[in-house]
C-alpha cells in the first residue's frame, strides 16, 4: 500500500455567510482580560523562580541513585505530596527533580 498524502481543501470564506464583526465592547473585554493575565503572570514567574534552586539541589542529591533507588524516592515523594495538602517547597522540589532525572538518565549503568 502506498504512502499517499491526502490534502484537505483549504477553508474558504463564504460571502453569503454573515460573520459578526468585533464590537467595541468585545475589544474592551479582550484588553481587560489581557491586562489581568499579564498582572497575574508576573507573580507566577516570581513564584516559579523561587523553586529553581531547591530543584537543582534535589537533583544533585539524586545524581548517584540507581534505577531502584530512584523508583523508591519517587514513591516516597509521591506519598509525601499526597499526604500533605500544603505541598511544602522541599517536597515539590524533590518531585520535580525526580521527574526531570529520567530525561537525562539513559538505562542502567551496566549498559554503558
Amino acid at each position: 500500500m502506498s504512502e499517499a498524502t491526502i490534502r484537505l481543501p483549504s477553508p474558504r470564506v463564504y460571502p453569503e455567510r454573515k460573520v459578526p464583526r468585533e464590537t467595541v465592547l468585545d475589544r474592551a473585554a479582550s484588553y481587560i482580560a489581557s491586562v489581568a493575565k499579564a498582572a497575574t503572570s508576573r507573580g507566577r514567574g516570581q513564584l516559579l523562580s523561587a523553586v529553581l534552586e531547591p530543584v537543582a539541589r534535589a537533583g544533585e542529591a539524586l545524581r548517584g541513585l540507581n534505577d531502584g533507588a530512584l523508583a523508591q524516592a519517587a514513591r516516597v515523594a509521591g506519598a509525601r505530596l499526597r499526604s500533605d495538602a500544603t505541598w511544602p517547597l522541599d517536597a515539590v522540589a524533590q518531585t520535580l527533580a525526580i521527574t526531570r532525572r529520567p530525561r537525562t538518565h539513559v538505562g542502567p549503568a551496566s549498559v554503558r
